[in-house]
């Protein structure tokens, strides 16, 4: 657990109870966000082939921009005493420190795994969409598919080697990684670095959905 030094001389358990209230929020806003979502693509093709795009288009172009211009600051800046990021100027560090670094460098530079992430992105975004399409905007779909994701996200980060479960955690991802540690209820408590990707995703989430529903409307 780590608290990002720039809340020095608040106190800890302001922050705690704001992360807690700030990460439940972001959960428990996404099905009701969906219903907007869902009442546009429900049924409808073109309206659900365009979530679907577009959706993809922002995360790939997030993606990309993340990867290269982002990332290695982000991972120095974010890896703490338990959670370390692999990043390239520093994954040669002795291995007691910073476990399958050379295995991670390997992995990284063959876009083995970009790739996962593109993919497992993808996978969630069409199963959201047809779900949205074939089952509509009422509430048992939207909270069933919000609890389907939310698992997702959780554990299949690990499942698929982007988090690296040992003494420590290591991170080899580029947003999966990190979403998958913040949605687990034990580091609810944690503010920092991936604290604030989890908020910029959940950002730009909503604000593709609203502008979406906006424009579907006017249609």
């Amino acid at each position: 657990m780590y608290i990002n030094p720039d809340f020095d001389g608040v106190p800890d358990v302001v922050i705690h109870i704001s992360m807690i209230f700030l990460k439940a929020a972001i959960i428990t806003l996404f099905p009701f966000a969906l219903k907007d979502i869902y009442s546009s693509i429900s049924k409808n093709q073109r309206n659900a082939l365009t979530y679907f795009l577009t959706l993809n288009l922002l995360f790939i172009a997030l993606f990309f921009f993340h990867i290269e211009y982002i990332r290695e600051l982000f991972s120095i800046h974010a890896s703490s005493n338990a959670v370390k990021y692999y990043y390239l100027s520093h994954v040669d560090l002795s291995t007691p420190y910073y476990v399958g670094g050379s295995e991670w460098k390997t992995a990284w530079m063959s876009f083995i795994p970009q790739t996962k992430e593109l993919l497992l992105g993808l996978f969630c975004s069409a199963l959201m969409t047809l779900w949205g399409y074939w089952l509509g905007a009422r509430w048992v779909s939207r909270f069933g598919i919000s609890f389907i994701l939310l698992m997702i996200c959780t554990f299949a980060p690990s499942a698929m080697g982007l988090v690296l479960w040992d003494y420590d955690l290591f991170m080899g991802g580029v947003f999966f990684d990190t979403l998958s540690i913040q949605l687990l209820p034990f580091f609810w408590l944690a503010s920092g670095s991936g604290t604030t990707m989890l908020f910029i995703l959940a950002f730009f989430f909503y604000i593709h959905g609203y502008q979406f529903t906006r424009y579907t409307k006017q249609l």
